[in-house]
């Protein structure tokens, strides 16, 4: 038998031992979140049906998961894109906005708070009114 053979043959039986015979290792799992697992936000206010007119201060307020930690708030108007009143916000669950006096008077005003980390988390409020009163 060539010896270069016998050597490569002695190698692989002393592999295949060494792998059968190898102890499983335990595991350890790090303890923690994943983000964005059950994350969620839900808008408390406004409501729908609320009104409000220009010059007014709108309390939004919402709640929402701790793995989110900035938010971006999107005002829409009759499902259109409005304005953004800001766009990395400190997740505290309330932001107070101004109404401008030049506000586009309407009663299909609604609001859109999404995660600034992940846009796939977000949630719209109520359909709300701002109209002269």
């Amino acid at each position: 038998m060539n010896i270069k053979l016998l050597y490569f043959l002695i190698a692989i039986v002393l592999f295949l031992w060494i792998i059968g015979c190898r102890k499983e290792l335990p595991v350890e799992i790090e303890q923690g979140t994943i983000d964005n697992v059950n994350a969620f936000i839900t808008i408390t206010s406004p409501q729908t049906g609320d009104t409000f007119k220009p010059g007014d201060w709108l309390q939004i307020r919402w709640g929402s998961s701790t793995s989110i930690d900035r938010i971006k708030i999107e005002l829409y108007n009759n499902n259109v894109l409005r304005a953004i009143l800001t766009d990395h916000y400190l997740n505290s669950g309330v932001y107070q906005w101004g109404i401008p006096f030049a506000m586009p008077l309407s009663n299909k005003y609604k609001l859109r708070i999404i995660s600034t980390r992940d846009t796939s988390i977000y949630s719209y409020s109520g359909t709300f009114k701002i109209i002269n009163q």
